[in-house]
C-alpha cells in the first residue's frame, strides 16, 4: 500500500514572526518549504519557482507597520508589487496539483475602531501599511476568477 505523502506548502516570510511560528507549529504535519530569499528580488523568485511543485502557497512576507514607517520608500515594492508578482508567477506556472494561495493581510485595512473588528466591516485603512495590504486584497478579490 502506498504511503500518503504530506501536503507541500511553500511559505514566504518563514523567518519572520508569523511565518516562523507557522513553520515550527506545522513542520511535522506538512512538508513546508520556506522561500529563502527576499520577495522583492523577482528574478530569484522566478528562477526558484521553476522546478518547484507544491499544493499550497502562504504569503507571510511583508514589511510590518513599524518597518513601513522606517522603510516607507520600500513599502509599495515589498508589500504590493512583490505580492502581485508572486501571484502572477504562480499562476503562469500552471501547476496541476496547486490548490490555494493564501495572502496574510492585516486588521490595519479596517483603520481604527473602538469595537471588535469583523471581516464584514467596511475597510478604511488610515496608514500606509494598511493601504498597502488593502491594495493587494482588492487585486485578489478583483482577479480571483482569473487565477
Amino acid at each position: 500500500m502506498k504511503k500518503a505523502s504530506k501536503k507541500k506548502i511553500v511559505i514566504t516570510g518563514g523567518k519572520g514572526l508569523l511565518g516562523s511560528n507557522f513553520y515550527f507549529k506545522y513542520k511535522r504535519q506538512y512538508n513546508i518549504i520556506r522561500y529563502p530569499n527576499r520577495i522583492e528580488h523577482f528574478s530569484k523568485f522566478h528562477k526558484w519557482l521553476k522546478n518547484k511543485n507544491f499544493d499550497y502557497f502562504i504569503h507571510f512576507a511583508a514589511l510590518t507597520k513599524s518597518e513601513s514607517i522606517k522603510r516607507r520608500k520600500n513599502l509599495n515594492l515589498i508589500n504590493v508589487k512583490s505580492t502581485l508578482n508572486l501571484i502572477k508567477s504562480i499562476n503562469n506556472k500552471n501547476m496541476r496539483d496547486f490548490k490555494y494561495f493564501l495572502f496574510i493581510s492585516s486588521s490595519h485595512v479596517y483603520g481604527t475602531s473602538s469595537k471588535q473588528i469583523k471581516e464584514n466591516f467596511k475597510t478604511s485603512p488610515n496608514n500606509p501599511y494598511g493601504v498597502s495590504k488593502k491594495k493587494v486584497e482588492d487585486f485578489i478579490l478583483k482577479n480571483r476568477n482569473r487565477f
